[in-house]
């Protein structure tokens, strides 16, 4: 499943990230293979949408949150 289809409330672990300009960026943020991820909050017009990444929290669009699969735990 992709990061962008999760709920608030749920958790995952990341199991790939596309490569791309936004992977490095996303890598400097926590946003990699294994890391636990829990989505927070869904903005009301759908993004931004806010995610806990290991003890940071990163809002991104969910262009680039469908770029990142996971699986739910």
């Amino acid at each position: 499943m992709k990061l962008s289809e999760m709920k608030p409330g749920e958790r995952a672990r990341v199991t790939a990230v596309a490569e791309g300009n936004a992977c490095a960026r996303l890598g400097a943020l926590g946003v990699v293979a294994g890391a636990t991820v829990e989505c927070l909050y869904c903005h009301p017009s759908g993004d931004p949408v806010a995610y806990r990444v290991g003890e940071t929290v990163v809002a991104m669009r969910r262009k680039t949150a469908a770029r990142i699969t996971v699986e739910l735990l």
